[in-house]
């Protein structure tokens, strides 16, 4: 059901002998199925109230307001915008301005993701991964849905116990030398409680302005060399249940923006 009623009793009147039952009907939207589906949120009935059912990260909120703020968003799920990134996620998949108001009425909206929002420079001392060997691997449910919703090449590769994705044709923002890389991340065994860290291209890629480009690595990934970008989110920043694959590309796209300012 794309939306759904219920009533509410409402009692008027400062007496009890005046007190008098008053009939609310609220109509409940829900923009991810309405998104979804790609039918058009019904058109508002002036005797409903309408209420917004969404979701940000995989906390689900219902409220009649349908403006908000990046800020008001974030403080739903305890987050501030000093320490995440809001992204709405749906046909654009774009980061929320920091004084922009969203407004969950518009069509293609499906539900928001918070990416921590400042990335570590690592300590070039680490050691590299083993090389990863070749071996297809069903990535979790939420995992498989994101890559398929993509409309890019993926595939698996398992080693060790630890896991590959490798995204191809993964789009770069402009400012880079080349538009498109495949791009592999390291799923560690115990993801996903364990993080996603850092992440790796083939081709490398370069700042078209000539700038180098910080803390760059040689890692190795199914027998061919990948440059490996040591980017971390901050410490203890990793929310398990919440973040997975997405957050992390998410977190990825951001950082390579990023990049291109300093």
């Amino acid at each position: 059901m794309l939306s759904e009623d219920k009533i509410i009793q409402a009692v008027a009147g400062s007496h009890p002998e005046q007190d008098v039952n008053v009939t609310i009907k609220v109509r409940i939207i829900d923009i991810e199925v309405h998104s979804s589906s790609g039918i058009p949120h019904p058109p508002h009935d002036p005797g409903e109230v309408i209420h917004y059912r969404f979701k940000v990260d995989k906390q689900y909120f219902e409220r009649p307001q349908h403006l908000w703020t990046r800020d008001q968003l974030l403080a739903l799920v305890n987050a501030t915008s000093q320490t995440h990134e809001l992204f709405e996620i749906g046909d654009s998949g774009r980061s929320v301005g920091p004084h922009e108001v969203v407004d969950l009425r518009k069509p293609g909206i499906e539900r928001f993701k918070t990416v921590a929002k400042e990335a570590r420079d690592g300590n070039l001392s680490a050691p590299g991964l083993a090389v990863a060997l070749r071996q297809q691997f069903e990535p979790i449910a939420e995992d498989k849905i994101f890559l398929n919703k993509q409309g890019l090449l993926w595939e698996t590769l398992l080693v060790s116990n630890v896991g590959w994705v490798l995204i191809h044709n993964f789009p770069l923002p402009a400012g880079y030398n080349i538009a498109t890389t495949t791009m592999a991340l390291m799923l560690p065994s115990s993801y996903p409680t364990a993080e996603i860290d850092m992440m790796n291209f083939a081709p490398a890629i370069s700042r078209r302005d000539g700038r180098p480009i910080a803390n760059l690595m040689v890692q190795v990934v199914d027998g061919q060399q990948f440059q490996c970008w040591s980017r971390h989110r901050p410490t203890n920043m990793w929310r398990p249940g919440i973040d997975n694959l997405e957050t992390h590309v998410l977190a990825v796209r951001g950082w390579l923006n990023h990049e291109l300012t300093r």
